[in-house]
């Protein structure tokens, strides 16, 4: 059974406003509805600190790991006999690279890890990485879930849990590898669940001309969370590993709790919106025909056999990949390879992610004005951005 949608006669005059930034202030009583003070602000800012944090916790762990394992043998630097005469002053050595490296007092071995868990290289390498077996799995049925249930629920469920769970990762760590492991994958499964009925919610709180836009600040909560979780938890880190799990899930089980008070499934539930906001929220639904709108089947063979998903999921693959890339490798490449010290590579490995904020208030505010010049075709700006986006990656 195909999807039935119902196509409004001004549905090309409200596409060319899809790029357009929200209006902070009311212009117009009668068709819009200012979005300073409202809540779908509400929304957008708890939707946004939910992502921060959802990627901080989820991105942490490829750093955080360099100061949780204890050092082992095979990973000191070992310098030269000729140079264990020597009690003070600089040596220059060779590093892993081959290029020249200055090391400071050489009579002490410097190692790769400063922490005091007993895991092997093997365990240390596979640790940041199972956080995404549960991820996935549960991605897929909290979008089936999302349709079916409440998605404020989810929404809390996801991010409560997940930062109990956070907190408890230490004392599971000092346990046993396997206890940390399913506490991981426990926080992955919990992660996974957020996602779509963050979505969803936004179908309620974003009026379509405002829904893009809305959206992109949420989700650029995924690059402002990874960017500063890195220099913060370097620095939490030198009073202990552990406190950089406790501050970071503690800060989610507090937004978790506040949003029990700010986030609602409908309209009708939420006791502060005006009844202005209201109608504003109902006019926007009535113009795209989804107010009555029925939840119908998936017609999987016709998504099964259309090239444009396809497309679609296969660009997602790849674009996903080589972010996972950087998140799991760059902080150890920046210590392993480049030998940076562990103070700079918290500040270097989010780096990466200051350059991605900017360049998504690049697109957002170039595509908003690429769409005036060329017309409302979304998909040919969308294209042609995400098109120059890879091939300067």
């Amino acid at each position: 059974m195909h999807v039935l949608e119902a196509v409004p006669p001004n549905r090309s005059a409200m596409s060319s406003k899809s790029w357009t930034l929200p209006r902070l202030s009311q212009s117009s009583a009668s068709s819009a509805h200012g979005l300073l003070g409202s809540v779908r602000l509400t929304y957008a800012i708890c939707a946004f600190l939910a992502t921060c944090l959802h990627a901080a916790m989820r991105n942490m762990l490829g750093m955080i790991i360099l100061k949780m394992v204890m050092p082992r043998p095979e990973d000191a630097l070992v310098v030269p006999p000729e140079f264990g005469r020597l009690t003070e002053g600089n040596i220059t050595s060779t590093g892993r690279c081959g290029s020249p490296r200055i090391i400071f007092n050489p009579q002490i071995q410097e190692t790769q890890q400063s922490g005091d868990l007993p895991w092997t290289r093997n365990q240390e390498l596979t640790f940041p990485g199972v956080y995404y077996y549960g991820y996935v799995v549960s991605i897929s049925l909290s979008g089936y879930l999302a349709d079916r249930c409440s998605s404020k629920v989810l929404f809390l469920v996801s991010l409560i849990f997940e930062a109990v769970a956070y907190i408890l990762l230490p004392a599971m760590a000092h346990f046993s590898f396997e206890a940390a492991v399913v506490d991981l994958v426990i926080c992955g499964l919990l992660a996974g669940c957020g996602n779509p009925a963050m979505y969803k919610l936004f179908v309620t709180w974003a009026h379509p001309t405002e829904r893009t836009a809305l959206l992109s600040f949420a989700y650029s909560g995924l690059l402002m969370g990874s960017m500063l979780v890195y220099p913060v938890a370097s620095y939490l880190s030198n009073f202990g590993w552990e406190l950089s799990f406790y501050v970071v899930g503690g800060v989610g089980l507090s937004l978790g709790i506040a949003c029990c008070f700010l986030v609602y499934d409908t309209v009708e539930q939420h006791p502060r919106i005006s009844d202005e906001e209201v109608e504003y929220l109902r006019q926007g639904k009535s113009q795209l025909g989804l107010q009555q709108q029925p939840v119908l089947r998936i017609p999987w063979k016709s998504l099964l056999t259309a090239p444009p998903a396809y497309a679609f999921i296969l660009t997602h693959m790849f674009h996903t990949y080589s972010f996972l890339v950087i998140v799991q490798l760059m902080p150890r490449f920046m210590r392993e390879a480049m030998e940076f010290e562990l103070r700079e590579v918290g500040f270097l490995s989010a780096a990466p992610y200051l350059g991605g904020i900017c360049s998504k208030v690049m697109c957002i505010l170039g595509g908003s004005y690429v769409e005036r010049r060329v017309g409302s075709d979304q998909n040919c700006v969308r294209r042609m951005l995400y098109g120059i986006c890879k091939a300067a990656s």
